[in-house]
């Protein structure tokens, strides 16, 4: 499930009370957390665009699955299992240019089957010989 969320944009306010209005961060953590291993770290930089849906009132924030793609230079990051970058998905998903090294946990601290977790990662080369 999806635990904490934080974004910084880069933009400031100094001590004489100048702002520096530039998003020059665009910086996304969100961290996971499970019943089967520790919890994981991504760290999303260059941030694009960045769709957040909490679970509604009557359901869970289980995650069942996720995907992750790279096209163009741009990684997008989806909540739940799906075949292709998909612009109109209703759920949480987040697009940017980069992505730091993960923290995952070690893989003997994690009990995880293929049915109660998947995580589709697609890298699709889209260059132009022009």
């Amino acid at each position: 499930m999806l635990k904490e969320l934080n974004y910084s944009s880069g933009a400031y306010v100094d001590d004489e009370n100048r702002m520096y209005c530039t998003d020059s961060v665009r910086q996304v953590t969100m961290r996971f957390d499970s019943q089967w291993c520790r919890s994981i770290e991504m760290v999303f930089e260059g941030v694009i665009g960045l769709n957040l849906r909490p679970s509604s009132d009557n359901t869970t924030s289980f995650l069942y699955g996720a995907s992750m793609f790279v096209q163009d230079g741009i990684i997008s990051f989806y909540d739940s299992h799906i075949d292709s970058i998909d612009k109109s998905y209703e759920g949480t998903w987040i697009e940017s240019f980069g992505l730091r090294q993960p923290k995952w946990p070690a893989l003997h601290a994690c009990h995880v089957t293929a049915h109660s977790y998947s995580l589709t990662i697609l890298a699709i080369n889209s260059f132009s010989n022009s």
